[in-house]
C-alpha cells in the first residue's frame, strides 16, 4: 500500500500531501484533534507517528489505532538502497522474513528503522479501546482523543451523532478530550451489574481472593479510598482505581461462576465532577 501510494505520488496523481493516514476499517479518527497535533511537525521531515506497541529491540505503531507517516517519512521508506538496488525490486530490500514477525505492523517499523525512521508515540491519544473499554481516571482525562479502535457498524454510527452533537453544543470552542468522552459512557454506568465484567486484567495487589460474596467485595473497594468499582467472581474480587464501563460477560459453561460488577456512584461523581481540566494536555512522544 505505501509503496502504491508513492508510485501515485510520483506520477502525479496525488499532488501536496504532507500526511498519510493509515486506519482500519473500525477505527474511530477525530480529525479536528489529530490535524492540531501535525500542525506541530514539519511534513519534510521523517515523522512516524502513532499508539506503540512495545517489543524488546524495537517499538512499532499498533494499526488499529491509527498511525501517520510524513511525506519525509513515505519518500525514505520507498527510497531504494544504494547498496541493494542492483538485487531486485524494492520490496525485496530489507531482508526480513516477515513469517517471523507479528503482523505487517511489525514488519512496516522495521523496514522504517532501517531507513533512519523511529516511531513517535502518542498514547493514549492514539487508542486501541472502545469508549466502553477506556480506562477513565488521572492517566485518561485531560488528553484529546485522536483515534479509537473496535468501533464499527452502528457503534460507529451512534459516537459520531454524539460528538458532533457535542461539538454543536460547545460550539467546538475546545478539543475533544476523554473527560468529554465519559459523558457518552457515564450514563449506562450504575450500581451492580450481573453477567458484566467491568475489570480486565486487574493488577495482583488489587486482585483478592476467598471473598464469599458480592457484598464482601463490595465492601473492600468502600474500605479503599481510591476504588471506584469492583468485579466478584467465583471467590475472587478485582477492584480498580480506574472508571471503566466494561462489557458482557456470561458463563463460558453450565455450572461456571457468574461476573458480578458494581460502581462506587458517589466516589464516582464526586471525582468527575471535581476534577477538571484546564487546558488539554497534549502528551509527549513516548518513545
Amino acid at each position: 500500500m505505501k509503496r502504491k501510494i508513492w508510485e501515485m505520488i510520483r506520477d502525479g496523481q496525488i499532488e501536496g500531501k504532507k500526511w498519510f493516514v493509515f486506519i482500519d476499517t473500525d477505527t474511530y479518527v477525530e480529525w479536528d484533534n489529530l490535524l492540531a497535533l501535525l500542525e506541530h511537525f514539519d511534513p519534510s521531515k521523517k515523522i512516524f507517528i502513532g499508539s506503540p506497541v512495545w517489543l524488546p529491540k524495537l517499538e512499532f505503531a499498533h494499526g488499529g489505532s491509527a498511525y501517520v507517516l510524513s511525506y519525509g517519512a513515505l519518500e525514505a521508506l520507498n527510497k531504494p538502497s544504494k547498496e541493494l538496488e542492483e538485487e531486485g525490486p524494492m520490496y525485496s530490500q530489507y531482508g526480513v522474513n516477515v513469517t517471523a514477525l507479528c503482523c505487517g505492523d511489525e514488519a512496516l517499523a522495521v523496514a522504517l528503522k532501517q531507513k533512519g525512521v523511529r516511531l513517535k508515540g502518542y498514547w493514549p491519544m492514539f487508542n486501541g479501546e472502545v469508549p466502553s473499554t477506556l480506562a477513565f481516571g488521572r492517566e485518561l482525562w485531560c488528553e484529546p482523543v485522536i483515534s479509537l479502535h473496535h468501533v464499527s457498524g452502528k457503534y460507529m454510527e451512534d459516537l459520531r451523532g454524539w460528538v458532533e452533537d457535542w461539538k454543536a453544543r460547545t460550539m467546538n470552542m475546545s478539543p475533544l478530550l476523554f473527560k468529554d468522552l465519559f459523558a457518552y459512557i457515564s450514563p449506562l454506568l450504575t450500581a451492580t451489574r450481573e453477567d458484566w465484567e467491568n475489570i480486565e486484567e486487574a493488577p495482583p495487589e488489587n486482585t483478592k481472593t476467598s471473598y464469599k460474596s458480592f457484598e464482601y467485595c463490595k465492601a473492600a473497594c468502600e474500605a479503599d479510598k481510591r476504588c471506584f468499582q469492583f468485579v466478584f467472581h467465583g471467590t475472587t474480587c478485582a477492584l480498580s482505581h480506574t472508571i471503566r464501563l466494561g462489557r458482557e460477560r456470561l458463563p463460558e459453561n453450565e455450572g461456571d461462576d457468574r461476573y458480578f460488577s458494581g460502581w462506587n456512584m458517589e466516589r464516582i461523581r464526586e471525582w468527575t465532577s471535581k476534577t477538571e481540566c484546564e487546558n488539554a494536555h497534549w502528551v509527549q512522544s513516548n518513545p
